[in-house]
């Protein structure tokens, strides 16, 4: 797989060859995900994807990531290692759409999706290995083909 950065202007940019990072950048962010990771990732990515195009029958998807903590009933945080988080980024098989190319999931002579479609703030999966690895505005996502989204 390869790996690229992308940033909106003025937006801080990092390579995901780097380090593994999450999406927070600070507590009060990891606070913010782990409330709403959805809204969380299409506010972050908001900028970018008003900016961009995204060609032909790609469809691109945030990594979600599982939360940094969890709440527990008595109200204490348990928080997870970072070795558990940094699965996330290798393991990760969920993601967010953010953008999605005219083609995608659009009938063609080799494919028929029956009506089937998603729509950015769709949750979906996929294969692990698929896609190819980019990081943009620092939150890891993956360019997938339409026909390497399972479901959703």
């Amino acid at each position: 797989m390869t790996a690229a950065v992308l940033s909106a202007p003025g937006a801080s940019s990092s390579s995901i060859a780097q380090a593994p990072a999450t999406p927070w950048r600070n507590e009060t962010e990891a606070e913010e995900y782990a409330k709403d990771p959805k809204a969380y990732l299409l506010k972050r990515l908001d900028g970018w994807a008003a900016k961009s195009e995204l060609f032909t029958s790609r469809v691109l998807v945030a990594t979600y990531f599982a939360p940094a903590f969890r709440t527990l009933p008595s109200g204490f945080k348990f928080h997870f290692t970072e070795k558990s988080l940094d699965e996330s980024m290798y393991q990760g098989k969920v993601g967010l759409v953010i953008a999605k190319g005219p083609m995608a999931f659009v009938d063609d002579e080799r494919n028929n999706f029956h009506g089937q479609t998603v729509d950015v703030g769709d949750w979906v999966y996929f294969s692990r290995s698929r896609g190819e690895l980019l990081a943009i505005n620092q939150i890891h996502c993956r360019a997938l083909q339409d026909t390497e989204i399972m479901g959703r």
